[in-house]
């Protein structure tokens, strides 16, 4: 029974931002006035104590980098997974991650940025560090070992990033404000360092027992990465990284109001050091037209990335493709009519075209099914139904979208 209390504790005091280094969690905590509620304040401790730790890590990996990356041994290939938050991109990550020939950053990795590269999954379960057994806005499971979005690697770097929020949800409650930090331009840099070291943990450090991606080649390193804040991105990231390749995944405009205001709502209260004022009248108000006009800025600046894409002619039809979650939801489809689409996605991307064993060879697809089959049981949130007024909003705000995706609009 103490251990099991000990472990709570443990899992109830962990945040994502205890990865950030001492002089990153300090321009956090500036950013947001040092505001922390009284009854968190033992969390802004506990960041404090292991940012300093990180620091010294963070130091150790600068002056290894150059040496690191010349161990490598083969080029690089970001394949990045876009689309709004419930709009289906963990389910997509977690299917391309299935392929041994795919590497995916850990949820030990994008947390533990600065100790990864000295400390394994299995070593870290010994720190006092503890992730929940689930995400706390639905029934997905956890581990230091699942796939997680490099956006959490990319806010302990110390990157400009939306998900402060997370952490600091009153201070960063300013839409206007969230929507400038999406739209920073000083991601790249930061996100080729961690691509780099990623790759040395891979292939140099710690191969994975089962992956192909141990030692030099000359076939790139498929790299998955799966951050909806990379959908405001798309023209930087591709300008960035040329090789790169993007995946979109869409769905059902009212299915994703409903699982993102409930995700910022869950979210902020799990992992803020700020109370968040959701339950209140006022707060309710303020979180859906977060909601609505984040959304309507993603894709606004989406739509317009792709169009300059399209007229760059650089690539485009080679290296974006667009899937509907519909189309993928093992709940909805057998394993096989969701493994045909993701071969789809595979063959017109030119993944692992390089290799004789074709797009989706034999091993892959049976472990796609073994896994589609155990997703297909998975049990899903359930919401209320949207208010009239609501729907309005949704489709004179989000209009573009349900034209541009083919979704019905509700009257």
């Amino acid at each position: 029974m103490t251990t099991g209390l000990i472990r709570g504790l443990m899992e109830n005091s962990t945040r994502g931002v205890m990865g950030a280094d001492l002089l990153s969690w300090i321009a956090i905590l500036r950013a947001n006035r040092f505001q922390i509620s009284p009854s968190r304040l033992h969390l802004a401790a506990l960041a404090t104590a292991f940012s300093s730790s990180n620091l010294v890590f963070k130091t150790l990996n600068g002056c290894l980098r150059a040496q690191r990356k010349k161990r490598i041994g083969r080029p690089i290939r970001p394949v990045f997974i876009i689309g709004h938050w419930r709009s289906g991109t963990t389910l997509l990550h977690e299917l391309m991650t299935i392929d041994p020939r795919n590497v995916a950053p850990t949820s030990w990795e994008c947390v533990g940025v600065h100790m990864a590269p000295w400390i394994s999954e299995r070593s870290a379960r010994f720190l006092p560090l503890r992730i929940p057994a689930s995400r706390p806005f639905d029934n997905v499971q956890l581990g230091w070992e699942s796939p997680q979005e490099d956006e959490f690697a990319l806010c302990n770097l110390g990157v400009p990033s939306t998900y402060h929020r997370f952490y600091f949800p009153t201070t960063n409650s300013d839409v206007d404000r969230f929507l400038a930090i999406a739209k920073d331009t000083r991601v790249a840099p930061a996100l080729s360092r961690f691509l780099d070291q990623l790759a040395w943990i891979r292939c140099v450090k710690r191969p994975r027992a089962g992956s192909q991606n141990g030692g030099p080649s000359e076939e790139p390193l498929h790299v998955v990465l799966k951050s909806p804040t990379h959908t405001w991105r798309v023209d930087e990231l591709r300008r960035a990284f040329p090789d790169a390749r993007f995946l979109h995944i869409t769905r059902s405009p009212y299915e994703v109001y409903r699982s993102t205001k409930n995700l910022w709502e869950k979210l902020c209260a799990h992992q803020g050091l700020q109370r968040p004022r959701f339950s209140t009248e006022a707060g309710q108000r303020d979180l859906e037209d977060f909601v609505v006009r984040v959304f309507a800025d993603m894709h606004q600046t989406l739509d317009s990335a792709l169009e300059s894409w399209r007229s760059d002619g650089d690539g485009f039809e080679q290296r974006y493709h667009q899937v509907p979650y519909e189309a993928i939801d093992p709940t909805r489809h057998p394993a096989p009519a969701v493994i045909d689409r993701l071969r789809s996605a595979y063959e017109d991307l030119g993944l692992h075209q390089e290799e004789s064993q074709g797009a989706l060879p034999a091993d892959v697809t049976d472990r796609l099914g073994e896994s589609l089959e155990g997703k297909s049981r998975y049990v899903k949130n359930r919401f209320d139904e949207l208010p009239p007024t609501l729907i309005d909003r949704l489709n004179r705000e989000w209009r573009g979208y349900f034209d541009a995706h083919e979704y019905a609009m509700k009257s």
